[in-house]
């Protein structure tokens, strides 16, 4: 119901609305850790790809581990009494069993999809909503071209199939919207041209199309103190020439920048 400009009369549950978060940075600034301290978090973790001139190859010796890149920024190994060997996680409550996938293959990920649905259903009313982290775009983008040469005898995909892999990227990810909400994880790369860093986002588009768009970086503070810092490059839930618009949030935690974007709690 509509009465004088403002929506009334709506409950929450009557707000169906799957957020999507393009997160990016340079390497080693924190980007995995802030993507697992998400309320309620799946984090995806994807091998590295080898990319050739027409080809791509899955990292044989990540193919062998039992966890990839990500679980170091996740867990810290402590020495017990016996002198073996356990982890800890360095994010409150982080379940390893339930909240951390290393995914291997196409059919892994589609596995780990249907994973994260049956934990969005676990979570109890009132508890939140499911994020899914996908960490990072680049690597999935490796597995999901790998899976179509796979599937057409080694052929590399002409520039329209590649377009084809996009709409399919995309397609997963409305997929996963169906249950949480998404955080993409993207590295930032070295324009040989200009000598900048920029995002190298993928499927390609999705940060335009993001909720919001923020960049993980570290700068020194007035004390010459290392700090981590979130700057928000675009932001759909809150217009960029309103009072209060937040363009930089200092030591952020996720529950801080989503607060910090205007973005209803309803949705998280």
């Amino acid at each position: 119901m509509v009465e004088d400009s403002n929506i009334v009369q709506l409950s929450p549950n009557e707000v169906k609305y799957p957020l999507l978060i393009s997160l990016y940075g340079e390497t080693k600034k924190g980007k995995t850790f802030f993507g697992a301290s998400f309320p309620n978090v799946v984090l995806l973790d994807f091998p590295p790809v080898v990319w050739k001139f027409k080809g791509v190859e899955i990292d044989r010796s990540a193919i062998s581990r039992s966890v990839g890149e990500g679980f170091r920024s996740i867990f810290s190994p402590t020495w017990k009494s016996d002198g073996s060997v356990g982890w800890i996680s360095k994010v409150p409550n982080f379940d390893f069993k339930n909240q951390y996938k290393f995914i291997k293959s196409w059919q892994e990920f589609q596995m780990a999809i249907e994973h994260a649905r049956l934990f969005a259903e676990s979570i109890p009313d009132g508890d939140g909503k499911c994020w899914v982290v996908i960490d990072d775009t680049n690597r999935w983008r490796g597995i999901e071209v790998y899976n179509w040469t796979e599937k057409n005898q080694g052929k590399w995909p002409a520039p329209n199939q590649f377009g084809q892999i996009t709409q399919m990227m995309q397609g997963e990810i409305t997929s996963i919207q169906e249950f949480a909400n998404v955080l993409l994880i993207s590295r930032m790369v070295k324009n040989f041209d200009t000598g900048e860093y920029g995002p190298q986002v993928y499927p390609t588009g999705s940060d335009y199309l993001a909720d919001a768009s923020i960049e993980i970086r570290n700068e020194l503070d007035s004390n010459k103190k290392l700090i981590q810092v979130i700057e928000v490059h675009s932001n759909g839930h809150d217009f960029v020439c309103s009072p209060g618009y937040c363009t930089k949030i200092v030591n952020p935690t996720p529950v801080e920048v989503l607060t910090s974007l205007k973005i209803p709690m309803e949705l998280w």
